[in-house]
């Protein structure tokens, strides 16, 4: 997709998913098909943390 490559931020850190979203007996099939029509929880992490990034500049490579 377009600008989502990240190359300011270590490749082992990054974690794809939804925070609020990270229990795995929550994510059958029939539960991901009336996501939709819920309201979404906020988004934090299952010990109740937001996820946080300290923005860097693009064009700076990650270490």
């Amino acid at each position: 997709l377009h600008r989502t490559l990240r190359r300011d931020i270590p490749q082992n850190e990054i974690t794809i998913g939804v925070a609020a979203y990270r229990d795995e007996k929550e994510l059958t099939l029939g539960q991901l098909l009336v996501l939709p029509f819920r309201k979404q929880r906020e988004w934090r992490l299952p010990d109740g943390l937001a996820p946080d990034r300290k923005p860097r500049p693009a064009h700076q490579l990650a270490e």
